[in-house]
């Protein structure tokens, strides 16, 4: 399993003081035994796009959702397809043992598919 740390967004705002903005991206190949993304931050940003091959991507809950049963969430990805996922960096997904506080993916294949992670402070 490989630990993907996810990149730091600067948001702009009111005390944002430079005339540019943007920050480059560097996507990974996910690992077929599966990704630990640290949680870090308000929100985690996953950007999951599949160029050939469909795939199911697994995000591991670890805790019982509001609706009272510990369901994984399940992302079905298209052939060709992007989709991205907003995680809110509560206890519902940070792992317990293993990679302590990180978010744990799966997936039915990585052929032709890239992983983005940026976080929100």
């Amino acid at each position: 399993m490989a630990v993907v740390n996810p990149m730091g967004l600067i948001p702009l705002s009111e005390s944002y003081g430079s005339a540019a903005a943007g920050q480059p991206v560097t996507a990974v190949t996910p690992n077929i035994g599966g990704d630990s993304v640290n949680l870090q931050g308000s929100y985690v940003f996953l950007r999951f796009q599949t160029t050939g091959t469909a795939s199911v991507v697994t995000l591991d809950s670890v805790q019982l959702s509001n609706f009272g049963s510990d369901v994984n969430v399940t992302v079905t990805m298209g052939a060709t397809q992007i989709q991205k996922v907003a995680v809110k960096t509560d206890n519902r997904f940070k792992q317990t043992a293993g990679n302590v506080g990180a978010l744990n993916l799966s997936y039915t294949s990585v052929a032709g598919m890239s992983l983005e992670a940026e976080y929100l402070a």
